[in-house]
This record gives C-alpha cells, structure tokens and sequence, in this order.
C-alpha cells in the first residue's frame, strides 16, 4: 500500500477502534488511548495491517448484513468486507460510518 492507502486504513481502524469502546462502555476511553491504539496501528507492516483490518472492521462489514449479495458480487467480491476495503483503499471512503470517531470520512478529503 501506498502511504495514502495506509492512512485511510489506519484512520479507518482507529474509529473502529472508538466505536468499539464507546458502544462497549466507553468508560475510561482517553485520548491518550487513542493516540497509543493508532501508534500500534501505524507499527504495524502493509500485510499486517491489511489482516488487521480484515479480521476487525472487515468481520464487522460483513456482520452488517447491510448489503445483498448481488451489490459485491456484482463488483467481484465474495463479501461486503472485500467490498469496503478496495473502496477504502482505492478511494479513501466507504459505504458505512461510525456515530463515534476521530477522523470524518472521506479520508481522502485530508491526505
């Protein structure tokens, strides 16, 4: 990936990241955990990250059940979270959001 591609994957994972908290809870959640969780993220090899994201945010895509089949199929893509991460990457947007996040989509709007 491309240094773009990695910040729309990164920034995509650190709202994930707070949407998970907050919906969990929350409680406790600082900035400065932000801050570390995206650290962790941008340590992280183009493989990794794409694993990452694909057993994180691409699990909870698929879980959505937000899109039929034929919207992805059609596209070439076996799931919705294939789906996402080639927009993500290729055009710093997806097709959901967070209600809780750091970083406002699209991505590509600040990179």
């Amino acid at each position: 990936m491309e240094k773009p591609q990695r910040e729309y994957v990164i920034r995509d994972l650190v709202n994930w990241y707070i949407e998970l908290k907050v919906t969990g809870g929350g409680e406790g959640l600082t900035n400065e955990d932000i801050n570390n969780k995206e650290e962790e993220y941008r340590e992280l090899d183009n493989d990794t990250l794409k694993r990452v994201w694909k057993g994180n945010v691409g699990e909870w895509v698929n879980s959505m059940q937000r899109w039929f089949p034929e919207e992805y199929e059609k596209r070439g893509y076996d799931n919705p979270g294939e789906w996402q991460f080639n927009k993500l990457i290729n055009e710093g947007d997806v097709d959901y959001g967070y209600l809780n996040y750091k970083y406002e989509l699209p991505y590509r709007k600040y990179i």
